[in-house]
């Protein structure tokens, strides 16, 4: 076994506990990232552990001063902005580096959970390559959402791939594929990729959560919205009604089924990123992740 393999399957439960940064990316957007990013606030709310949200992302700074999709859903975002020309990091040489500082001081302080923006994972892998400071920076568990789709899995194993080549330079304490439901199940997803995705589960390089896809018939309406789901989640029945514009009994079917939906995913994500201390139980409504395929 490699050294860069024993990074990931052998971290100790006080390791991991001690890995206060969580950072979320994809190579394209439409995975699902910043849903998990929002799942995740609030299952680490609802256990009481206290995270810096951070979203690095495309930000407008111009007269309109549009934010990123997370600032405009949850409060006290740090958004960390990024240029185009920042998108090739070794190219641009110290500039583009000194720029990726801001979050390396981010990942020194520790306890963020941080939504990166579609293709930028890399240009911060570059600058953690470059930079050697790995020694300067806290633990961090990285989060990879993969749907149904076959570039989507092809996408993770590139991620997941470049990830574990980082060795000191990015000290992450382990890797978390959240298989994402949106188009499809994706216990039965075929390919290449998917097997290869299905390897790393098996040998313990990695491990999974599952979000399931929400079938609340008020979920169109909550995607259109930028509500925190926490605030959703203390709504009535009769709120959701007046919220939305929908009649009583959808208003009803949809309160209930929302809340019983962000239950199961909360608690899915807490179970592997939030491992509970010691004394303390598996969160209510999470199902024990196992080491191969893809269930849930």
């Amino acid at each position: 076994m490699s050294t860069n393999s024993k990074l990931h399957t052998e971290v100790s439960t006080s390791a991991l506990i001690a890995a206060t940064n969580f950072i979320f990316g994809t190579k394209p957007g439409g995975q699902g990232k910043t849903l998990a990013v929002h799942l995740a606030a609030n299952a680490a709310s609802t256990t009481g552990r206290s995270l810096k949200l951070v979203s690095v992302d495309s930000v407008d700074d111009g007269p309109s001063k549009s934010g990123s999709k997370l600032a405009s859903i949850l409060t006290g975002v740090q958004e960390i902005s990024v240029s185009p020309k920042l998108a090739q990091v070794v190219a641009q040489g110290s500039t583009a580096l000194a720029h990726w500082d801001t979050l390396g001081e981010v990942l020194a302080r520790g306890g963020a959970l941080i939504d990166v923006g579609g293709n930028v994972l890399q240009s911060i892998f570059a600058w953690a390559r470059h930079s050697k400071c790995g020694s300067l920076l806290k633990p961090t568990i990285l989060v990879v959402p993969v749907t149904r789709q076959a570039q989507s899995a092809a996408d993770a194993v590139a991620i997941i791939t470049e990830a574990r080549q980082l060795g000191a330079d990015l000290p992450i304490a382990k890797i978390v594929i959240a298989f994402n439901d949106v188009h499809g199940s994706t216990a039965d997803a075929p390919g290449d990729a998917f097997d290869a995705l299905r390897r790393l589960v098996a040998n313990g390089a990695v491990v999974k959560c599952h979000i399931e896809k929400c079938l609340s018939e008020v979920w169109p309406n909550i995607e259109s919205d930028t509500v925190d789901f926490a605030r959703l989640a203390a709504m009535t029945p009769q709120e959701y009604s007046a919220h939305f514009g929908v009649s009583a009994f959808v208003g009803m079917r949809g309160a209930n089924d929302f809340k019983a939906w962000r239950q199961r995913s909360m608690a899915a994500l807490a179970e592997v990123l939030f491992p509970p201390k010691k004394g303390e139980g598996v969160p209510t409504g999470a199902k024990k992740t196992s080491s191969g395929g893809f269930g849930s």
